[in-house]
Formats: structure tokens, sequence, C-alpha cells
């Protein structure tokens, strides 16, 4: 049994949305033969059909039909889905089709196949150790099936520019994929730093001496020390200089 991968851009649309017909370049003579290939066209344009994604972005793989090829009246070609046993865009795509000429049926075919998505994503570009704060030569963008993938998978090009400045949570092998939980922003301060405290209230505003007992990133929240009374607060993280409470 052959397989075929074939990219939707390549498949002509074959037949109007009402009756799903379309018309092929009719064969010489008072037949025409209907391949394993013309066939995959018909199945990849009847499965992408109303689907959310671009069509250079999907393909089918494991495509297979029963009959393999089909000899037929020559004619005005159609195909009519008559039963779908898939309910989601992607995946494995079972269907039993009736196959007309100028629109009436001459046969039926059975057709499977894997429809796939397709995107650019954002891998390690080399092997990185933990907390390795990511630079534009650090990240690669390949393009992967995510068809089965995460939601926090890192799309390009756009998280490919957001990565910089971030840090790893843990090592990574070249050629990973990167997701949004693997990465964090490196800490602004550290645990032990002399902080400003500034306490605001209104239009009140305090500053008093503190240490802190977290390291933490920007926006952050950390425990300090607050060095007049002795008291250990927590505090949002403003710059490396400064917390701040909000009263």
């Amino acid at each position: 049994m052959r397989f075929f991968r074939m990219p939707v851009a390549l498949v002509a649309t074959l037949w109007c949305a009402a009756a799903l017909l379309g018309s092929h370049p009719l064969a010489a003579g008072d037949t025409q033969t209907l391949d394993q290939a013309r066939l995959a066209q018909a199945f990849l344009a009847l499965v992408t059909d109303g689907t959310p994604w671009p069509a250079t972005d999907l393909a089918v793989e494991e495509f297979s039909v029963t009959p393999a090829d089909l000899t037929l009246p020559a004619g005005v070609l159609g195909f009519r889905p008559i039963n779908q046993t898939h309910t989601q865009y992607l995946g494995k795509k079972k269907l039993r089709v009736a196959v007309l000429v100028n629109g009436r049926e001459e046969a039926r075919v059975s057709m499977t196949g894997q429809l796939k998505l397709f995107g650019d994503v954002v891998v390690a570009a080399r092997r990185m150790n933990r907390h390795t704060v990511l630079g534009a030569d650090d990240l690669r963008v390949v393009r992967r099936d995510i068809s089965q993938q995460d939601p926090d998978l890192l799309r390009a090009p756009a998280a490919a520019i957001g990565l910089r400045g971030l840090r790893l949570k843990n090592s990574v092998q070249a050629g990973e994929l990167l997701f949004a939980t693997m990465v964090e922003a490196p800490p602004l301060v550290r645990r032990g730093s002399l902080v400003t405290i500034l306490a605001e209230a209104g239009q009140i505003s305090v500053s008093v001496p503190g240490e802190l007992r977290d390291s933490g990133a920007r926006g952050e929240v950390v425990r300090v020390e607050n060095l007049m009374s002795r008291r250990e607060i927590s505090a949002e993280v403003v710059d490396e200089n400064t917390v701040r409470v909000t009263f």
C-alpha cells in the first residue's frame, strides 16, 4: 500500500460549496482513470474544508484508499462524503466517499489519512544549562508538526524575540522545543541585598531601608525586612534598588 504526504497549497479547489463538485480535464475516449494520487487530492480537499488554519500549514500523511484506482465514464467529477467518523479538525480521518460523474454516483471509495498541522516554532540552538540567559544566538526557528503540542509551545517569530533576556528554568538540549513554562525573568534583586522600601498610601509616600530575604524579578513579590522596625513584610520589586508596599 502506498502512502502520500501532500501540502494543501498544491490542491486546486475541486468543487463548489453547495454540491462539492469540480471539473477535471476529460480523459481521451469514453473513460477516465482516477489513480491514488488523484484520489488523495480529493481526500485532502474534503478533510481541510472549513479548518481555521492557513492551507499552507496543513498536510495529509499516511493516506490510503480502497480501491486504489477507478475507471469511470468521462465527464465532470464530484466527490460527496457519505459518512465522516471524525469530529476534530486534526488527526486520523476515515471517509466513505461517493464518486460522481456529471452528478451521478458511479463508485464509492474508503479513504483514511492523518491531517496534520505544521508551524514555525522556537528550539534551542545549542545545549544550555539551567539559568542561562537567552540571546538571539541561543534560539532557532524551525518548522515542525504541532498537531498535538501544548498551548504553551512558543511560536515564531514573535516568541523568539520575546524570549531574549529571559533565562532557562532547567537545562535543555540542542534542538529541544521551548515552551513558555520553561523560561522565567532573571532575578533583578538578590537575597541579602540592601534596598529602599517605598511605602505608599494614597498621596503619602514613606521610604525606609530594608534587607531582602528573597531574590526576585521585576514585578515579583519578595520578603524584605524593615531595618527600622525589624519586621518582615512582602513587597513588589520595582528595580534593582527599590521594592514597594501599597496600603
